[in-house]
Formats: C-alpha cells, structure tokens, sequence
C-alpha cells in the first residue's frame, strides 16, 4: 500500500508523518476548540455507551457477505459517541464524518483499546477524545476513494495520535495502518452479543466452505498430476 492508503488528510498527498503531526498538533488544543472548529457534523442518536474508546466493525450488504473479514470500522470517544467516516462531498459544506449514525447499521464486533500501565483511566479518555476530535478534523474534507481514503483511513488516523494506548502486537510492529488495524479486529476483536445472528452463523460457514474449497482442489490437482 502507498502512502495514500495510509494518510486521511485532505490534501491526499502529505502521508502518514503529515497525519501523525495534524494529531499530535490537535492534542495540544483544548478539548473545547476541537469541539467547535470544523465543518457541520451530521449526526444521529446511534450512542454505543457499552463501548467506549473502542474501535466498531459493522458488515457491509454484500461484499461482507462474499469476503467476510472485509466491512466498515468506527471509531467511539469515551462517552460512546460513534464516530463513521461516509466522504465528504465537495460544496456541501457538511463534514465527510458522521457523528452516531452507524452508515451501515449497528456494529456486530467491537475491539476495546486500554491504557498502558501508569496511565490513569482518566488521563486516558482525555487524550483519547482529542485524538479522536483531530481524526474528525482530518478527515472532515476528505473524499472517499473506496480502497484507499476510507473508513479505516479514518480510524487509523485517530489512533494513530491516540497516546498511551496498549497496542496490538501488529499494531506496535506496524504502527497504525489498514492492514494492522483488520488484524488487530480479526485478531483481538470480538462479537458484540445479540447482534448480527445470521452474519455470525454465515462467517463460520464461510470458513467451512473455504476449507472445504481447498482441501478438495488440493486432493483434486494430486489425483490429476498421479495420472499424468
């Protein structure tokens, strides 16, 4: 992946060492500034009270159900206010960030992220909601670009000035990028209970039919290469 994969800067040129500052510099802005600078939000009442500082994975129609392990992440503040990326639209004047909306409905898996150990729970949720506010900011004016400039682009950028947050062991090798935050939902993520029933039961048939899929190509190409 390029470096526009990685960065939800508007100007779609500056990388991830661009984004990284644009956290870093929000951080030190008061939590009230945040608040107030930017673009309109549209918003919703979708408030996930039960998840916050966490990281929502909710399926796309279709194309989650043919490539389960791909869909829409979000990201919470510490009050469960969800945040989804959606594009923005040039001449709107609305931000391309959704404030509890959920774009593709409720979430079906969640991944908590904790402190680090000597962090105070609420030195945490602080530096936690400005890093969230300066992803939002970041990513206001940003067009979405399917692969690249999305939903994780989004995310990935509030975590990325997120501080003093125990990463995932892929996450602390790669940092935060598109392909570690999957691997830290499919790896450490879990299912949110009661929701997304069928798409559950689907995952797991899924898994048996790839398996199936394969170990029945691999006995079928050793049958066909024994008789050549």
């Amino acid at each position: 992946f390029g470096s526009s994969v990685l960065c939800p800067c508007p100007s779609l040129r500056c990388g991830p060492s661009r984004c990284s500052a644009l956290s870093v510099q929000a951080r030190t802005m008061s939590l009230k500034e945040l608040a107030s600078d930017g673009l309109p939000m549209p918003s919703g009442d979708t408030v996930e009270r039960e998840h916050p500082c966490s990281v929502l994975w909710a399926p796309i129609p279709m194309l989650s159900h043919l490539l389960p392990f791909v869909g829409h992440t979000m990201v919470t503040d510490s009050e469960g206010h969800l945040y989804d990326f959606a594009g923005h639209m040039p001449g709107s004047g609305m931000s391309g960030v959704l404030k509890d909306v959920g774009l593709f409905g409720s979430a079906v898996r969640v991944l908590h992220l904790e402190p680090v150990e000597g962090v105070t729970v609420a030195r945490f949720r602080e530096e936690w909601d400005r890093a969230v506010r300066s992803g939002n900011l970041a990513c206001e004016r940003m067009v979405h670009m399917a692969v690249v400039n999305n939903c994780h682009s989004h995310v990935c950028c509030s975590l990325r000035g997120a501080a003093n947050v125990r990463r995932p062991v892929v996450a602390a090798l790669l940092g935060w990028n598109i392909v570690s935050l999957a691997c830290a939902m499919a790896v450490h993520g879990r299912w949110i209970p009661q929701r997304g029933l069928c798409f559950k039961v689907w995952c797991y048939i899924w898994a048996l039919l790839m398996a199936a899929h394969f170990v029945v190509g691999a006995n079928l190409f050793t049958f066909v290469s024994s008789r050549l």
